[in-house]
């Protein structure tokens, strides 16, 4: 059992070593002025952003299925524990920066309902002599459907993953999610401007 945990650890400490190695090499090269690396060549700073950008584009339809082969499905567990970390409660909004396709933002909602169902449930546990037609108002209540507040805005630089995020969210039900270029169109985003 400690072999697969120990050749993991050193997979874990190689691809450490390579990412600071590349992030050397990029600092380097950007101290000196105008070229960088993409990949295994060396182009100018500009057509790096633009082949960033570009890549981003294409592969934006099938972003979440690409990052489920190349993580193994552990980027899914990662989201979670940054949710469980976070501990948002009813009433928290949150940023979601560089959201791509809203991931972090739908499991912050799923998050965000669960916890509204607890208070629910402790609310009426408290009231345990509650009538029928008691507890049938409380969960028609108004202030079930929302989340007390809460939501998400997904800001993301590449239009066709803020598209592929938007679509999901229509397709998942999640009208608390947000896109920050929505919210600045409608002149609703001020405080997010600089």
């Amino acid at each position: 059992m400690t072999a697969p945990v120990h050749s993991a650890g050193r997979w874990c400490l190689a691809s450490w070593r390579s990412v600071r190695l590349g992030y050397q090499r990029l600092h380097q090269t950007q101290a000196s002025g105008r070229e960088t690396h993409f990949g295994f060549q060396t182009v100018s700073e500009e057509e790096k952003g633009e082949r960033v950008y570009h890549v981003f584009e294409s592969v934006a339809k099938n972003y979440d299925v690409m990052n489920d082969s190349m993580s193994l499905g552990i980027h899914r567990l990662w989201k979670d524990w940054l949710i469980r970390h976070m501990k948002p409660t009813p009433g928290t909004q949150l940023l979601d920066v560089a959201g791509g396709t809203g991931d972090v933002s739908f499991r912050f909602i799923n998050y965000i309902r669960a916890q509204r169902e607890k208070l629910y449930r402790d609310k009426l546990d408290s009231q345990e002599t509650l009538s029928w037609s008691d507890i049938s108002k409380s969960y028609s209540n108004k202030d079930q459907g929302s989340l007390m507040g809460s939501h998400a805005v997904i800001c993301d630089i590449n239009k066709e993953m803020l598209k592929v995020g938007k679509e999901k969210s229509l397709q998942l039900g999640y009208s608390e999610v947000k896109l920050l270029k929505e919210l600045l169109n409608k002149g609703e985003a001020s405080d997010f401007c600089l």
